[in-house]
């Protein structure tokens, strides 16, 4: 329970010296290829699995879920969270506790559990706070992808690297994969990805009158 609020509150290598750190153009290319791509498939419709590794505790667990991605928009379903966004607000709802999360969504995004707290961001997180490089392609399950990781700016965050797949033949993101500094990895990956989905602006919105035995939990005060 704990661990999903934690995830929707909110998809091991050493950190390179800050000197080292630099934004590698080809890769910076393929990034800003895939989040163009992405962006014109709007509205899209995401099914994946999520990963949560804590090498500490010899603990794997996995969840799967589904996201309906509309720019600032969002649906994510994961384990017992139904979340939504309207590019505002957004509501964690917990169906088997019976209570329903509100907040700033801009607040939310601020949240260091990895990328899955702001779905939104997914194809262009990349953009501030990170250097990157290309590792360089590498095979897997007969497919071809790039492999590009990713160092957080701030040396506070609580990864320290996030590695992407890319595929080489349509440069859909396959995986994402947060490496922790304290033995905790967080991995998304995608299964399915549908593209110009029909959806529409109450898909995002959670109506509290459908359920009037809910707590409400308002942190936006």
């Amino acid at each position: 329970m704990h661990r999903i609020i934690c995830i929707c509150a909110l998809f091991l290598l050493c950190l390179p010296s800050e000197g080292q750190l630099t934004r590698d153009a080809e890769a910076a290319k393929i990034l800003d290829r895939l989040s163009a791509r992405s962006k014109s498939d709007y509205p899209v419709q995401i099914a994946f699995e999520y990963v949560y590794e804590s090498l500490i505790e010899k603990e794997t667990v996995k969840e799967t879920g589904s996201l309906v991605l509309d720019g600032d928009k969002f649906r994510l379903k994961i384990g017992e969270a139904d979340v939504y966004c309207d590019g505002m607000t957004m509501w964690n709802h917990l169906s088997m506790a019976g209570e329903v999360y509100i907040s700033d969504a801009e607040d939310s995004q601020g949240q260091d559990e990895f990328f899955i707290s702001a779905p939104g961001n997914l194809f262009t997180f990349y953009q501030e706070g990170f250097k990157y490089e290309l590792k360089g392609e590498l095979e897997y399950q007969g497919n071809k992808y790039y492999s590009i990781y990713l160092y957080p700016e701030n040396p506070e965050k609580n990864y320290h690297t996030i590695k992407l797949l890319i595929s080489t033949d349509n440069l859909y993101l396959y995986s994402a994969e947060a490496i922790g500094k304290h033995g905790v990895n967080h991995s998304v990956i995608i299964k399915e990805y549908r593209r110009k989905v029909k959806t529409d602006d109450n898909n995002f919105v959670f109506d509290t009158n459908k359920f009037p035995d809910l707590e409400i939990i308002d942190t936006r005060f």
